[in-house]
């Protein structure tokens, strides 16, 4: 989660959709391990709700939809 909201808040460089797939993945699969898998989708939008210029992009690519 932290590394989505890095990204989100727009730290990074030459981040490709891939990176924050990949960001996202690695959060459900913890979260589901932690056996908190339902937190995931109620933190991630509350990341974008939050971010700066990234939050649309973020959105896109994980099919989420737009505010």
């Amino acid at each position: 989660m932290a590394a989505l909201r890095w990204i989100a808040e727009g730290y990074g460089h030459e981040l490709t959709g891939l990176d924050v797939l990949a960001a996202c993945r690695h959060a459900q699969e913890s979260a589901q391990r932690l056996g908190v898998s339902g937190d995931v989708a109620k933190r991630l939008e509350r990341v974008l709700a939050d971010a700066g210029s990234r939050s649309q992009w973020m959105r896109q690519i994980l099919s989420l939809p737009g505010r």
